[in-house]
């Protein structure tokens, strides 16, 4: 039981460090779009959702492979240590 709660725990935090790096290299590349169209009053309306440059699969994945390898590390320096 211990070993799934490690692993749930690495997996937890590796995606949360992915997700936050891909919106952060997100928000740098972003550039927004001022047209004004004829006056100097900005549009009412705002545009939300965009598709993302990397799928939440891919960093879902990228996540668990992380979790995977970093677990086994540990159980592997546990076991010399032993």
């Amino acid at each position: 039981m211990k070993k799934y709660l490690w692993f749930v725990g690495v997996f937890v935090v590796a995606f949360v460090a992915l997700q936050l790096a891909a919106g952060l290299i997100m928000t740098m590349l972003y550039t927004p779009s001022f047209l004004l169209e004829g006056g100097t009053s900005l549009q009412s309306e705002v545009v939300f959702g965009e598709a993302s440059l990397i799928p939440p699969v891919v960093l879902a994945l990228l996540a668990l492979g992380a979790a995977y390898f970093t677990t086994r590390l540990v159980a592997k320096k546990r076991l010399l240590n032993s």
